[in-house]
């Protein structure tokens, strides 16, 4: 493994059966932060865009007509953070190398 996280928590899952639960709880919260960040951004994103650019443009649309541009707005959002992930070549990862 390249990432020295994923090599210790390696090596702790195959040191006992206490490790792996260890190890596995250490995978699982790793998970859920990386979720939760993700889902954090994806409504920040979308509501910036709908008070910014969306809300103004639509001062007299009724509430069901917001909320589904809301849900275009969002879908729109993760469509594209998805397609970034997906075709990411490490420049991303990289970014992290300019903090060091």
């Amino acid at each position: 493994t390249s990432n020295p996280f994923t090599g210790v928590v390696a090596e702790l899952m195959g040191a006992s059966g206490f490790g792996y639960v260890a190890g596995l709880l250490i995978l699982v919260g790793s998970v859920a932060a990386i979720i939760s960040t993700a889902d954090s951004l994806l409504i920040a994103t979308t509501h910036m865009v709908m008070s910014e650019v969306v809300n103004p443009n639509m001062k007299n649309a009724s509430h069901a007509r917001v909320s589904f541009v809301s849900k275009v707005v969002s879908f729109t959002v993760m469509a594209l953070g998805l397609l970034i992930a997906l075709t990411d070549d490490g420049a991303l990862s990289d970014l992290a190398a300019v903090q060091n």
